[in-house]
């Protein structure tokens, strides 16, 4: 019997109910934010994942200067964020202003 992570039990049982693509970009805000915290923690409450769906990764931040400096860092960030181990991929992000 060979062990399997409980990341892929889960992503099944997902599946099973419909919910794999909800499930999947949950994951992906999560490792979203682990990465503005890695590379970036002086924008942490500033860029706020919102969703992400089709390959299109939404988000808000607090002002027009936080609006310019993450349109400056997407390329690295999208970068970052696709050398993750997930089941999809980031292919742009829609910057947001509250």
């Amino acid at each position: 019997m060979s062990f399997e992570p409980a990341g892929k039990f889960i992503f099944t049982a997902a599946k099973k109910y419909n919910l794999h693509k909800q499930a999947a970009s949950g994951l992906l805000i999560q490792r979203v934010n682990r990465c503005i915290e890695e590379l970036y923690p002086e924008y942490l409450n500033i860029w706020v994942p919102q969703k992400f769906k089709n390959g299109k990764l939404t988000i808000k931040t607090a002002n027009a200067s936080a609006s310019s400096a993450l349109f400056m860092k997407t390329h690295m960030l999208i970068k970052r964020i696709n050398q993750e181990d997930l089941p999809q991929k980031v292919l742009e992000i829609s910057i947001q202003r509250k």
